[in-house]
């Protein structure tokens, strides 16, 4: 059996930073870069006074700002930002734009043109797409904008530190560096790490009071440890190492339209998952994903498969021919959302390595 993936010792929280002061100095000092820059880029112009801040700022870019449209700095000197960041997934619902409720993506926006004094972030696109109710440690999204005042190295150093600011928005671990233009976050990616944790061994009440919890709108008030709302429970026993056995076998390349869910789209169900761990922690069991991509909901179909399998309702060696049949009705259930994260989105560059200095 391979090693076992170490599980964290505490899952991160929001960081309790008092951040008043300290937003309030660089929205200001942004504000007053950003204008000021403008305004010297085209003489003559008045403005309005700095006391608000994004509105003087889209006020100061006058008729012909960049925000109306593509102009301003071409493709190649354009400001191109890669952001790394992480989400609790109960705050919202899901990752891309939409109209039921807020998103991650949404609040990433919001964060950016915040620290930008108004101006759009363009482009926004992600590394991974996470359903409602699954929680990421670390996912990256580009951005660009094309206004020449951020070409200015302290106003540009201002947004990102900016956009760094803890705040109670559902996100956590934001951190931005400017990247070249042609740095997309669907393109930088070379591998996924997931891992889910779920324990069995519960009773009946207690994992009907979290799966009430979960059908709630995100943000809503109650009265269940938090801790259990991130682990998916069963009631049977789950045996570990008939799991790990029947995990064997969707190691490889292999074709997973058995586990694909949702909508059936244009993407090849051909995967290739290249390793799968699952460890026994006494009170909970994780299982750790490795793969070069995902179909929709395939690690939760696969770990609803193998729950299947611990708690004996298939046998570990029948993994082949639920393969074979590429049918999602041969595959298990879908784990609920709430015990899944991303752990890492695999890139073979760093960009946020820093250089030691002298």
């Amino acid at each position: 059996m391979p090693a076992s993936v170490a599980l964290p010792s505490a899952p991160k929280t929001s960081r309790d930073h008092s951040t008043t002061a300290i937003t309030t100095h660089y929205t200001g000092l942004l504000a007053h870069l950003v204008c000021g820059l403008v305004r010297m880029a085209g003489p003559g112009h008045s403005g309005p006074p700095l006391s608000d801040a994004p509105q003087a700022c889209r006020n100061a870019v006058g008729p012909s700002s960049p925000t109306s449209g593509e102009e301003g700095l071409g493709k190649e000197e354009r400001v191109q930002l890669l952001v790394r960041f992480g989400y609790d997934g109960a705050e919202f619902y899901g990752l891309a734009p939409q109209s039921a409720g807020p998103t991650a993506a949404a609040a990433l926006r919001k964060r950016l043109e915040r620290a930008s004094g108004g101006l759009r972030a363009r482009g926004l696109a992600f590394s991974a797409r996470t359903d409602r109710g699954v929680h990421a440690e670390q996912n990256f999204a580009t951005c660009y904008f094309v206004e020449e005042v951020f070409q200015n190295e302290t106003v540009l150093e201002t947004l990102l530190q900016e956009v760094a600011l803890h705040r109670e928005d559902g996100l956590r671990d934001v951190e931005a560096c400017r990247v070249p233009w042609n740095v997309h976050a669907r393109a930088i990616g070379t591998g996924k790490h997931y891992r889910y944790r779920l324990a069995g061994g519960h009773p009946p009440k207690l994992i009907e009071m979290v799966a009430e919890v979960g059908r709630r709108k995100p943000g809503m008030p109650h009265e269940i440890d938090p801790h259990l709302l991130d682990i998916w429970q069963v009631h049977p026993p789950l045996d570990p190492e008939l799991m790990q056995l029947a995990a064997y076998h969707l190691v490889g390349t292999h074709d997973f339209s058995s586990f694909r869910g949702g909508p059936i789209d244009n993407r090849p169900p051909v995967r290739t998952v290249t390793d799968i761990f699952v460890t026994d922690f006494g009170d909970e069991i994780v299982v750790d994903v490795f793969g070069q991509g995902f179909l929709r909901k395939m690690v939760r179909i696969i770990v609803g498969t193998l729950a299947e399998v611990g708690v004996g309702l298939r046998q570990a060696d029948s993994l082949p021919q639920v393969l074979a049949h590429r049918n999602r009705q041969a595959a298990g259930i879908t784990a609920p959302a709430r015990g899944l994260t991303l752990m890492t989105v695999e890139t073979e560059k760093d960009w946020f390595e820093r250089i030691p200095e002298d």
